[in-house]
């Protein structure tokens, strides 16, 4: 597994390699902070938990597609 982050001053973007697929995210420091906070109470703070909740978030946004 390959994880690689870059920080700026207002973003972070991160790129995350499994094998199974990549993306590339930019978010803002804000909405990295919120999405953080609210995944640790709906989820708990293990590892994986980040990806877990972005390939909810995924799936659930496809499946409401028009």
């Amino acid at each position: 597994m390959y994880i690689h982050q870059y920080r700026r001053p207002h973003l972070i973007s991160s790129r995350v390699d499994l094998g199974l697929g990549k993306v590339y995210i930019v978010l803002s420091d804000e909405v990295e902070r919120r999405l953080r906070i609210e995944i640790v109470k709906r989820l708990g703070g293990k590892k994986g938990n980040l990806s877990a909740a972005i390939e909810i978030a995924v799936k659930d946004w496809l499946k409401n597609a028009p």
